[in-house]
């Protein structure tokens, strides 16, 4: 693991760029990664990230075998989140269903999500 990746994962904690998006009345939720450019969905074995999906999904079968458990095939934003949950460092925010919604919507079509940004800074 790189220098640039260890920096890059802490800074995300201490920004509290990791969101935890709690569906109201119910146990769902989505974790959320605010990137400075772009903001990415998250569970603990997933990333909407195109590492992930160049790094785990495109690999050759062979190497595949555990794909989704080695930490060097995660990208960052899910060896972030990993090192979050460890140390309790994820922001939870509630949201109802038309909100949550919304908001993964602007994430898959404008690749940010305002209304999350605007939820984050109240």
């Amino acid at each position: 693991m790189s220098y640039f990746t260890i920096k890059a994962k802490e800074a995300a904690l201490v920004e509290n760029r990791i969101i935890r998006v709690i569906l109201s009345d119910s146990t769902f939720s989505i974790y959320v990664f605010l990137g400075k450019n772009k903001d990415y969905i998250m569970s603990e074995n997933y990333c909407s990230c195109p590492d992930f999906y160049y790094r785990v999904l495109l690999r050759p079968k062979k190497r595949n075998i555990d794909r989704l458990t080695r930490p060097t095939s995660r990208c960052y934003h899910l060896q972030a989140l990993q090192l979050a949950l460890a140390k309790d460092k994820i922001r939870n925010i509630v949201v109802d269903f038309t909100t949550l919604r919304e908001l993964i919507f602007e994430i898959y079509t404008m690749d940010k999500s305002f209304i999350l940004r605007k939820l984050v800074t109240k």
